[in-house]
């Protein structure tokens, strides 16, 4: 698979469910104060430097970074949406 239909299969992914955040009612404060305790459980000062120093994510750090991406992409359709 190619670099591109990796992608976009990822953010076919990501915004299924995002739509489905959206979905269940949550509001755009909810989802950002739980992206923000994703974003605190990632973020101890190894883990930050590890990723750094290597520029990989292992696999919590992959799961926690898609669980972010998907809470930002439904704040930010919700804001779109209007």
């Amino acid at each position: 698979m190619s670099e591109k239909e990796t992608l976009d299969q990822l953010k076919d992914d990501l915004a299924v469910r995002a739509q489905a955040l959206i979905d269940a009612g949550h509001t755009p404060y909810a989802i950002m104060k739980d992206a923000f305790a994703e974003v605190k459980r990632l973020g101890s000062m190894a883990g930050a430097i590890s990723i750094m120093n290597s520029g990989k994510l292992n696999a919590s750090q992959l799961e926690a970074a898609e669980r972010i991406a998907v809470k930002i992409m439904a704040v930010i359709a919700q804001h779109k949406r209007g």
